[in-house]
């Protein structure tokens, strides 16, 4: 997969909060080193933190989306698959009682 490099236009608030997130020291910074689990020692360069921002904004949209596709499938249950699948996770837990007692 190849890197390219895109003008992106920010405004002033996006650019200060840039800077924070530069500091090694802000609560900002902190934040994205519990979101990544990187950065917690190094000095990155500005577009590094660029794309780690990105990154995660394509995580959120990805989140999302997939959030939603749950909802959707289960707006669209009926009766019956609510039916299927409270005997399937029955089935399941009796299974998992009857482990070790040579039940089957």
């Amino acid at each position: 997969m190849g890197t390219t490099r895109k003008s992106v236009p920010l405004r002033d608030e996006e650019i200060a909060a840039l800077e924070r997130i530069a500091d090694p020291d802000s609560p900002e910074r902190a934040a994205l080193v519990r979101l990544t689990h990187t950065f917690a020692q190094a000095s990155p360069a500005e577009s590094v933190i660029m794309q780690t921002l990105v990154s995660l904004g394509v995580k959120a949209v990805k989140d999302e989306m997939e959030a939603a596709a749950y909802e959707e499938l289960a707006a669209a249950a009926d009766d019956e698959d609510r039916a299927y699948e409270a005997a399937v996770r029955s089935r399941g837990r009796r299974r998992r009682s009857s482990v070790g007692r040579g039940e089957e």
